[in-house]
C-alpha cells in the first residue's frame, strides 16, 4: 500500500442560511453555502473543522436554534445554551476488506466508493435524524493490508465528522448538534452502501471510531 501522503478534502456549508431544504438537495453540493478545502495535515484540518464548528453553533445559538444533544425521532431536544459536545469531532478509521486479488481489481469500483464514502459522511440518513453535517475525508489507500495474514486487499481511509443540522419530515431545520446513540445506526448505513457499490468483493467494514469504539461489520 503507497505511504505517499494523501490529503484530507473538508466539505461544509453554513447552517444559518439553512432554515429548510427542498427535496432536490439530497448532497451537499447543492446546498448553496457548500464549500471545499483540501489539506493533507490532519492537525490544519482539526482545527479548521473546530473554528467553523464554533463559528457555525455561536451564529445558529444566536438565532435561537437549538443547539446541543439531540434524540430520535424528530421532535428533537436541545440545550438553551450552546453545548460543548457541539465542538466535539468524531474521529472514524474505516478498514474496508475485500475479496480481491490485487488493488487493480477494484480499480473499476474506485469512483464509486469514493461517491458512496462521501455521501456518508456529508449527511447522516438514519431515519428520525436525517440532516447534514461538517466532514473531511482523507484520500482513500487501495492496497494490500501489510498487517493481514491472508494478504487481504482493503480499502482504508480516515473520517472526520462534526456536528448535524437536523431538519424534520417537512425538511426544516430543528437544531445543530450530536449523539453518540446515533453511531452504529450510521454506520450500519455505510456498510449498507458499501456492499451495494462493491456486491461480490465486499467482506466486511471494520472500524475505530473515536465515541463507540472498534468494531466490524
Amino acid at each position: 500500500m503507497s505511504t505517499s501522503i494523501k490529503p484530507f478534502v473538508i466539505r461544509a456549508f453554513d447552517p444559518q442560511a439553512q432554515s429548510s431544504f427542498h427535496v432536490n438537495q439530497d448532497h451537499m453540493e447543492q446546498l448553496g453555502t457548500f464549500t471545499e478545502i483540501s489539506n493533507p495535515n490532519k492537525d490544519n484540518v482539526i482545527v479548521t473543522m473546530l473554528t467553523k464548528l464554533s463559528s457555525m453553533t455561536a451564529a445558529l445559538f444566536n438565532t435561537g436554534a437549538q443547539v446541543g444533544t439531540f434524540h430520535p425521532p424528530v421532535n428533537l431536544l436541545g440545550t438553551t445554551s450552546p453545548a460543548a459536545d457541539c465542538l466535539e469531532l468524531s474521529m472514524i478509521d474505516l478498514k474496508i476488506v475485500t475479496s480481491a486479488s490485487s488493488a487493480s481489481d477494484l480499480r473499476a469500483y474506485r469512483t464509486a466508493i469514493r461517491k458512496a464514502l462521501k455521501g456518508w459522511a456529508e449527511k447522516s440518513r438514519v431515519p428520525g435524524a436525517r440532516g447534514f453535517r461538517l466532514n473531511a475525508i482523507k484520500t482513500p489507500k487501495f492496497g494490500v493490508d501489510k498487517y493481514s495474514a491472508q494478504r487481504e486487499v482493503v480499502i482504508k481511509t480516515h473520517v472526520i465528522l462534526g456536528s448535524t443540522l437536523f431538519y424534520n419530515q417537512n425538511r426544516a431545520a430543528i437544531g445543530f448538534g450530536s449523539n453518540s446513540a446515533l453511531v452504529l445506526a450510521d454506520l450500519q448505513n455505510l456498510q449498507a452502501e458499501l456492499q451495494s457499490t462493491l456486491h461480490h468483493m465486499y467482506v466486511r467494514l471494520e472500524y475505530d471510531h473515536s465515541q463507540i469504539g472498534s468494531g466490524t461489520l
